[in-house]
């Protein structure tokens, strides 16, 4: 169960959902994220190319362990429809490449509007009931985000009712707490997209093209008006729909990229992407370029 938090004032948009749900995949493919800072059980998760931030006190480094499911190539994503986070032309692009981006195909089944509660939104309590709990035990004195997330990583581990004694398979196993510099959540990671008409009545969007360059110029969607779960619909045979009568046929669409935006690292991102990739007391030679003014 991942619970995430980043800066405060951030508010919560396809960029921050898709590089979280990024860095989800990475995980049970590979056994570590790609962007964010990961804590399970106590110990930090390795991240691709090392950790920037050090490590705080009372907390240890995760080995490498075998990941979770190295064989992901499906997955089934059922959000609410809120347009800035969920269900806007950003996030249908990012249905569009995510193939091609992760080597899952993500198949995006869209709530109506205010109809996207579900078991786990009770676990929201877990962080406010243990940040609560320390502010009054003077645990915590004015903490920064990043504090309150490692804080929380060892105080809150797990849940504090087993799953064996619980009822349904949404009970959580575990907690894995993240921490996200809203630095991440940039143009390159999740561009501007155009958008298609029509959108607001397609409840089911699937991305099946793996052209990386047509995928990410052009952003074609298999569309339809509601999900089915039958045989072949899971399978992505959605030529031989059983329910085609009742949801009607898959129709396809382009969901673009936008035009004349720039997509390009920010400095500090790439300073800090580089500086990942150094081994203590390394030596790299820099060629550095003035402009003059």
């Amino acid at each position: 169960m991942p619970t995430t938090r980043f800066k405060s004032g951030y508010k919560p948009d396809a960029r921050s959902y898709n590089v979280q749900r990024e860095d989800i995949e990475y995980f049970l493919k590979h056994g570590k994220t790609l962007h964010g800072e990961w804590w399970y059980e106590g110990r930090r998760i390795p991240r691709e190319g090392g950790h920037r931030e050090p490590l705080s006190e009372g907390l240890e480094e995760r080995a490498l362990e075998a990941p979770w499911a190295p064989q992901l190539t499906h997955s089934l994503d059922v959000l609410d429809g809120c347009a800035a986070q969920f269900a806007g032309k950003n996030n249908y692009h990012q249905d569009a490449v995510w193939v091609t981006k992760t080597g899952v195909v993500r198949n995006h089944f869209t709530h109506e509007a205010n109809d996207g509660k579900g078991p786990s939104d009770g676990y929201n309590n877990v962080p406010q009931y243990g940040v609560k709990g320390a502010l009054r035990a003077g645990e915590l004195l004015n903490p920064g985000t990043r504090e309150l997330v490692t804080f929380l990583s060892k105080r809150c581990q797990s849940p504090s009712v087993a799953k064996a004694f619980k009822h349904g398979w949404w009970a959580a196993e575990g907690y894995i707490w993240a921490y996200y510099d809203t630095a991440l959540f940039t143009k390159k990671a999740v561009p501007e997209a155009e958008g298609y008409t029509g959108s607001m009545a397609n409840h089911q969007h699937v991305g099946l093209c793996r052209a990386a360059e047509t995928a990410e110029l052009d952003g074609p969607l298999q569309v339809r008006g509601m999900w089915c779960g039958c045989q072949p619909c899971v399978k992505y045979d959605f030529a031989n729909c059983l329910m085609k009568a009742e949801f009607g046929p898959f129709k396809t669409v382009y969901c673009r990229l936008a035009k004349n935006q720039n997509t390009s690292q920010t400095r500090s991102v790439a300073l800090e992407e580089f500086a990942g990739m150094l081994d203590a007391g390394q030596t790299r030679a820099v060629h550095a370029s003035r402009l003059e003014w």
